[in-house]
C-alpha cells in the first residue's frame, strides 16, 4: 500500500465545493466530505494507483458516481517521490448538480 498525502489545492477546492460545517443550502459539510468520498479516494488510490485511468502522462483519475449527499466528483493523483499525492478535487456546484436532477422529468 502506498501512502496518499492530500495537496493544499485539493483541500482549499474542497473546502470551496463543500463549507466547513455545511452551509444554510443544505450543501454536504467538508467535514463529511473527508469522512466519506476522499476517505474512499484515499484508499483507492493507496491500493490501486497504478491501475486507476490516466487523465494525463503520470495523472490518474477516479470519477465517483453518486455517493450519498455528494455530486459526482473528479479526483486527480500523482506520484510525487516516494508517496501519492491527491492533487485536486473537481465537481459541479452541488446546490446546481441536486437541482438539475430534481428538474429531471421522472419515468
Amino acid at each position: 500500500m502506498d501512502e496518499v498525502k492530500c495537496s493544499d489545492l485539493l483541500l482549499e477546492h474542497a473546502r470551496e465545493l463543500f463549507p466547513p460545517g455545511g452551509s444554510v443550502a443544505g450543501s454536504p459539510s467538508f467535514e463529511l466530505f473527508c469522512e466519506g468520498p476522499l476517505r474512499a479516494a484515499i484508499e483507492l488510490f493507496s491500493r490501486q494507483f497504478d491501475e486507476a485511468p490516466e487523465a494525463a502522462a503520470g495523472v490518474k483519475v477516479w470519477v465517483t458516481i453518486a455517493p450519498p449527499w455528494f455530486p459526482p466528483l473528479v479526483f486527480y493523483a500523482a506520484r510525487v517521490g516516494d508517496h501519492i499525492e491527491l492533487l485536486d478535487v473537481t465537481s459541479e456546484d452541488p446546490q446546481e448538480y441536486w437541482a438539475m436532477i430534481e428538474s429531471d422529468p421522472h419515468d
